[in-house]
């Protein structure tokens, strides 16, 4: 987080938060978190103790000793909300913007803020336009993922199937199986699929097995969909008909479609 004079833009979330309004489906919902959550470079209202001037190059300058705060917003739960702005032009329409700076944050800055105060109730996009509102509950399952994490499906060739380990997932992946079937639901090529954790040498990866012929487009949507709820793992999908995935529907119950047991 640092104060800033530069513009700050977002077009993809905000075209992101758009699609949400105009069908809120998982997929759509996915790929806007993905926007915040691993892209995302908002405008971060602050209050400061003294008044920036400007250097003898006529760029702004903070004054040393000045200490800031970050200006809150109050929802209709009483509780303070921490505002991110996808741009000035977003940031302007709150009528108390001519009192505040510009800070550039990006979603870890939101994530320290929230970590550092108990009270906050989470945090609003854009909260005088078209909000997107994500609760302290949404941000502590989402600050799990890490921009080195996949985001969007692999299709490999694995050519020795043998030194891959095959296990059952640790905890509750229903909130998984659940995001994936929903999207599976409007791709009738897809007929079954299974789920479970591959390890390769010392990765670990989620292993989506689908019982249809798969294309990029297929796995990116499937990436989007599952992405919330990877908690940082990568995901590697594979085509029923592979050695691969011959093994993991002999080893486990398809969750979606006619293979489901």
């Amino acid at each position: 987080m640092y104060f800033t004079q530069e513009p700050v833009s977002n077009p993809a979330c905000v075209e992101a938060m758009r699609q949400v309004r105009l069908q809120n489906t998982a997929e759509n919902q996915s790929r806007l978190l993905e926007e915040i959550v691993l892209r995302g470079r908002f405008i971060l209202p602050l209050l400061l103790s003294e008044q920036v001037v400007e250097d003898e190059q006529g760029r702004p300058a903070v004054p040393q000793g000045t200490t800031a705060k970050v200006s809150l917003l109050i929802g209709g739960d009483g509780k303070n909300y921490l505002p991110a702005f996808t741009s000035k032009e977003a940031w302007e329409k709150w009528p108390a913007h001519t009192k505040q700076y510009m800070a550039a944050a990006v979603f870890k800055d939101y994530v320290e803020l929230l970590d550092n105060d108990e009270n906050l109730g989470g945090i609003v996009v854009d909260a005088f336009g078209e909000s997107y509102m994500l609760p302290r509950a949404v941000v502590e399952r989402l600050k799990q993922i890490r921009p080195s994490a996949a985001v969007s499906g692999k299709v490999e060739k694995i050519e020795d199937s043998s030194k891959i380990r095959l296990h059952a997932p640790k905890g509750n992946v229903l909130d998984l199986k659940r995001a994936v079937s929903r999207y599976l639901k409007a791709q009738p090529s897809v007929k079954s699929a299974y789920l479970c954790m591959m390890q390769e040498g010392g990765r670990e990866s989620y292993l989506l097995v689908l019982g249809a012929g798969i294309s990029r487009e297929l796995t990116d949507g499937l990436a989007r969909a599952a992405m919330p709820y990877l908690h940082g793992k990568p995901l590697r999908i594979m085509p029923l008909l592979s050695e691969l995935g011959e093994r993991v529907s002999m080893t486990y119950e398809s969750f979606y479609g006619a293979g489901k047991q």
